[in-house]
């Protein structure tokens, strides 16, 4: 028995031939060409076909013109020849060389050849073109796939969608052109469920993708993290990233949503907490809930039932008001006791009206109609509008941490202005208690006003104590 094998050794190519026969095995070495030297050979030789390209002189020499892909083709018999070798087109010419060239008038440098070569030319580029259009056809269905599974995502909808009601409808409106054209292309559309998901996760690996490479081209970045719960009590952690490239451009994207099933380092997660956060929760130190408290309820008694807010909307109607409805309160929403206050204020004498024909709430009603209570509303109204300003002012994109700090510096400032004025009776920041105080017959306590400002001053010092340590600092980067 004998194995022929081919083994490599550093620069050595080595050939063993091994003979086996009983009790003995002969073993003959031969030492071949080094590899280097093979790879050089090869290397020149890639280097020289890489060279090689089509010459325009072989169309009427050779009669072969430059494929799709640059190789030859025969325009006889519209064979493709893999190099671009003189000698392999002129031994291919050889065997239609007697078929051309025994016609007179088809001799080589004779005007008619030229013709010749020109009109089978055209005919073959317009075989090719008839492909590409179709090819392009094909592309322009494909795209149009990834659109409707975009949006389907953006959308949230179930990915059998797609098959189930996007499809049927486009095949509808097809129908009813008439063209069977149209037909046919919305027809050839992919999007099965299967299409749709592989589409989706497709558009998702890309996404991923581009901001990775965005973040990675970034000379300077900074991450801002936000915890919240979901429905099932596990913590989930946002990472936004902002950054700004060599060319000064800044983006601001989220980076990933990771679930935290434990603690993490068994250390806090942020330095600073969320200063919107922090901001509402100052607002809730004024301990006004004697007055939010009946507001609330009158607008729940009026919105709860369908009947009630039916009626109050077509009430308003009719004394032709600005606002025909109040606004629902939402705990969880931070701007919505802001709305709720500033639009039943607007409201409350139809309110009032409303609740005194429907004979209900007779508290809330003896409310409305006590002046220091209205004081009372038309100070949490007010107070309420400055909060909610600050509030979006620290929202939105390319919000930078030294800009929010600036806000809450500007505020607390703003709040010594506000006891200033209220020690000095000057109401120009307060617009409803000035508008009460015109109306009713009184001038509300002011000292009480005064020190829940104050109270609200305490609650943005305590609260922001950390930014207040290194204030300097921050507002430096």
């Amino acid at each position: 028995m004998r194995h022929l094998c081919i083994e490599t050794d550093g620069n050595l190519t080595i050939v063993r031939l091994i003979a086996c026969q009983n009790s003995y095995a002969a073993l003959l070495l031969y030492i071949v060409l080094p590899n280097t030297v093979r790879k050089k050979r090869n290397k020149r030789k890639a280097e020289t076909d890489s060279k090689r390209e089509f010459n325009e002189q072989w169309e009427n020499e050779l009669l072969f013109i430059a494929g799709p892909s640059r190789k030859p083709l025969c325009i006889v018999c519209e064979k493709t020849l893999s190099q671009n070798r003189r000698h392999d087109l002129k031994r291919h010419y050889e065997i239609h060389k007697t078929e051309i060239e025994g016609k007179p008038k088809l001799v080589l440098g004779s005007e008619l050849r030229k013709e010749y070569v020109t009109k089978k030319k055209e005919e073959i580029r317009k075989r090719q073109n008839i492909f590409t259009k179709i090819s392009c056809g094909s592309l322009a269905m494909t795209e149009v796939s990834y659109e409707i599974a975009l949006a389907l995502a953006k959308k949230k909808k179930a990915f059998s969608d797609g098959e189930e009601i996007v499809k049927p409808c486009l095949q509808i409106f097809a129908r009813s052109l008439g063209d069977g054209n149209i037909k046919r292309k919305a027809d050839e559309i992919a999007l099965s469920k299967q299409t749709v998901t592989r589409r989706t996760e497709e558009l998702s690996g890309d996404v991923f993708q581009q901001l990775k490479d965005l973040a990675n081209s970034c000379t300077f970045f900074a991450l801002a993290l936000d915890e919240s719960t979901d429905i099932c009590g596990v913590a989930q952690l946002s990472i936004f990233i902002r950054g700004i490239d060599d060319n000064f451009s800044v983006f601001e994207e989220l980076l990933n949503l990771e679930s935290l099933h434990f603690y993490f380092l068994h250390r806090p997660l942020l330095k600073y907490h969320c200063i919107i956060h922090q901001e509402a929760l100052c607002g809730k130190s004024l301990n006004l809930q004697h007055v939010m408290l009946p507001v609330v309820k009158c607008v729940n008694k009026i919105r709860a039932r369908a009947l009630n807010r039916r009626e109050f909307k077509e009430y308003c109607e009719m004394l032709d008001l600005e606002y025909g409805d109040l606004v629902l309160h939402c705990e969880v929403r931070w701007l919505s006791r802001g709305q709720v206050l500033n639009r039943f204020w607007k409201l409350k004498n139809t309110v009032h009206d409303f609740l005194e024909e429907k004979n209900e709430l007779p508290e809330e009603r003896a409310l409305l109609c006590d002046k220091n209570w209205l004081f009372d509303l038309a100070f949490l109204v007010d107070v309420t509008s400055h909060l909610n300003d600050v509030n979006l002012r620290l929202q939105g994109k390319s919000k930078l941490f030294p800009s929010l700090v600036n806000e809450i510096i500007a505020f607390k400032m703003k709040l010594k202005l506000f006891v200033s004025q209220l020690e000095k009776e000057d109401l120009s920041q307060f617009p409803h208690i000035k508008e009460h105080r015109e109306c009713a017959a009184g001038n509300g306590n002011l000292a009480i006003y005064t020190g829940k400002i104050k109270l609200l001053q305490e609650s943005f010092e305590s609260r922001f104590h950390d930014i207040s340590k290194e204030e300097n600092s921050i507002l430096a980067t």
